[in-house]
């Protein structure tokens, strides 16, 4: 009886509509894994971003509290005022230095005004006549 009922089981197991079900679901868990996996890197990458922006917000919360620092002194306060009004002491000057390409140089030239040779006009026809 024991033989009978393993032999019904092997044949209900290797049988061509159990093995398509079972190729099936195999395909089936096999697609949801590789889903898995590309969710697993997108997550990563997003880590990596969210990581390198913290680091750049740490820093600017750094910077920002070095500035605080230093506007709590007077000194701090003073080059602040100076850097963004430009202004300067009694007694001081403040020099402004811009670079200049030399691209603009020959385009910021002003331009040659006429000699009273060069002048046109009726006078001008006549002196060139005689």
């Amino acid at each position: 009886m024991a033989q009978v009922q393993k032999k019904k089981l092997h044949i209900i197991l290797y049988s061509k509509t159990s093995l398509v079900i079972l190729t099936i679901v195999a395909i089936f868990f096999i697609y949801k894994v590789w889903g898995i996996v590309g969710k697993s890197e997108e997550a990563l990458q997003n880590k990596n971003i969210v990581q390198s922006q913290a680091k750049q917000l740490e820093a600017r919360a750094n910077e920002l509290n070095n500035e605080i620092n230093s506007l709590k002194t007077n000194q701090g306060v003073e080059d602040k005022i100076r850097e963004k009004f430009r202004v300067v002491k009694d007694g001081e000057g403040l020099v402004v230095i811009t670079d200049q390409k030399p691209e603009d140089a020959q385009t910021n030239t002003p331009p040659t005004t006429p000699t009273q040779d060069d002048s046109g006009g009726f006078w001008g026809f006549l002196k060139k006549i005689f």
